[in-house]
């Protein structure tokens, strides 16, 4: 995952945000509040969902990105599944819980 360089784009359907996340080199930037704009790259994800849907799976743990899928919790509307799990693949998952998140 070091040499990876892609963008994972989630776009919550309920409220005016939408996060971008960029694994560049090993390296996870996180940027919020971007601008939803279609990038021609081959390699780009774009996810749509419910805030309530990702607070909820993130509080739980790590989120089962198949499962949302098949469930139609979680939309892929750019890039494949299999893209999808490979970004995923470059983290690790945590042993534990994931600590409670604030909610706005």
């Amino acid at each position: 995952c070091l040499d990876r360089h892609q963008t994972l784009t989630l776009e919550f359907t309920d409220r005016p945000l939408t996060a971008v996340l960029e694994l560049r080199r090993g390296v996870l930037q996180i940027t919020t509040d971007a601008p939803i704009t279609r990038r021609s790259d081959p390699s780009a994800l774009r996810l749509r969902t419910p805030w309530p849907v990702w607070l909820r799976q993130m509080s739980l743990g790590w989120p089962d990105l198949t499962e949302l899928l098949s469930q139609g919790d979680l939309q892929l509307t750019e890039g494949r599944p299999e893209q999808l799990q490979a970004f995923i693949d470059c983290f690790e998952k945590p042993l534990e819980r994931m600590p409670l998140l604030a909610t706005r």
